[in-house]
């Protein structure tokens, strides 16, 4: 029963994906085609777009990917714990590992695994 409702939530997701990737990419060949502009100005704007389109994604994906920490201090702090007390480590790991079992499957695919603070 969960694969028949996750079918067509799956494919109204990958629909609307494809929706606003053929915008982008038609309104960058547009630009490229008929520039309103000089040919300069043009490849200037689809760079900028293009730009700021993977830097959004890779923010995004640094934000709410896969990695377990939530800061640069809090990585820092269980890679001295690893070295001090590995058994405290294993269970912080354990601890984050069986958190994230217990979720969704959807919830497993859109967020990361937490922590709790060190």
């Amino acid at each position: 029963m969960l694969l028949v409702a996750a079918v067509p939530y799956l494919l109204l997701v990958l629909a609307l994906v494809a929706i606003i990737l053929g915008v982008q990419f038609l309104t960058l060949r547009e630009i490229w085609l008929h520039p309103n502009f000089s040919p300069m100005v043009s490849v200037a704007a689809i760079a900028f777009v293009v730009a700021t389109d993977i830097a959004t994604f890779l923010l995004s994906w640094l934000h709410r990917g896969w990695q377990p920490l939530q800061t640069l201090e809090d990585t820092n702090k269980l890679d001295k714990l690893a070295w001090k007390d590995k058994a405290k480590y294993d269970e912080i790991i354990a601890e984050i590992a069986s958190q994230h079992v217990r979720r969704g499957f959807f919830s497993k695919l859109l967020y990361r695994p937490h922590m709790r603070r060190i």
